[in-house]
């Protein structure tokens, strides 16, 4: 099985950008063989079939990183995640993506 990060983002929220360079330095300190793949949202209806809580909405092996609990699809969500200390970021804490990165290089 071939592990895959996949990034769903649109253009009205400028995290994707910052989120791809920390996933990708994630990977690279933790050396794991992974996937990086992007999807840009362009239509209400995308947004809809992708399941797209926010940009950016991470998959890992199509797991939500940060799962959240919502039917409410848009394409110009813009997503938050928790930081390690309490409180939201716009970006995923890198201790959180290690710490589920590195179960796939146990597994």
């Amino acid at each position: 099985m071939t592990n895959e990060i996949l990034i769903i983002h649109n253009d009205s929220c400028p995290s994707f950008e910052p989120t791809l360079e920390r996933i990708k330095k994630a990977v690279f300190d933790l050396n794991i063989n992974i996937e990086i793949k992007s999807k840009l949202i362009a239509s209400e209806s995308e947004a809809k079939k992708y399941k797209f809580i926010g940009s950016p909405t991470i998959l890992i092996n199509d797991i939500q990183f940060e799962e959240i609990d919502t039917d409410i699809y848009r394409i110009n969500n813009c997503r938050t995640f928790e930081k390690d200390g309490g409180g939201i970021s716009p970006l995923p804490s890198e201790e959180k993506l290690k710490k589920i990165l590195n179960t796939l290089k146990e597994a």
